[in-house]
């Protein structure tokens, strides 16, 4: 059925102005295989994204997501501990291009008789993508073992999803946080 001709024509959307290169697209949170502290322990260069706080068996941890490769790889997500939840609350602009080791449990510095989970954690700061690339380059092998890390979880998460039907695996028994 045609329209009469005396109608006008529809009327288009209006356009939607073009934002400054200043705003940041925020992406809504992924599924993120969890890795093990100790699989960091030779380091990486990863993309910090996000931390969500997970209740599991009545206390809270975090959970800590980042990109593999410096932010070309796939998302892997950490347990957080005292230590490492407070450094990546001290990013700038809170996300972007970290170094990130584990460097295993130490004796508390002032509580004798307690341990605490240790990192070293870097940002690069107004690095642009092809100087992270550059500086990557030495720490291939590191992330090739990442890799086949993350792909190990990613079947524990499958295997554990068939059996039990919980989303999160439980944050790890030694964990450091005062809840």
């Amino acid at each position: 059925m045609s329209e009469p001709s005396g109608s006008p024509p529809p009327a288009a959307p209006p356009a939607t102005p073009r934002l400054p290169a200043f705003f940041r697209t925020i992406n809504p949170d992924e599924s993120a295989p969890v890795v093990n502290r100790d699989d960091l322990t030779q380091g990486t260069i990863a993309r910090f994204i996000s931390t969500r706080e997970v209740e599991s068996m009545g206390r809270k941890s975090r959970l800590h997501v980042f990109y593999a490769r410096g932010g070309e790889g796939v998302p892997f997500a950490v347990w957080g501990s005292a230590e490492l939840d407070s450094q990546l609350r001290k990013l700038r602009g809170g996300a972007g291009i970290v170094f990130i080791r584990y460097n295993g449990k130490q004796p508390h510095p002032s509580m004798p008789g307690r341990t605490v989970h240790k990192w070293t954690v870097q940002e690069a700061v107004g690095a642009k993508l092809e100087h992270v690339r550059k500086v990557r380059a030495p720490f291939a092998d590191q992330e090739a073992a990442l890799d086949k890390v993350i792909a190990e979880a990613v079947e524990r998460d499958r295997a554990r999803l068939a059996t039990s039907g919980t989303d999160e695996p439980p944050p790890p028994d030694d964990d450091d946080l005062p809840f």
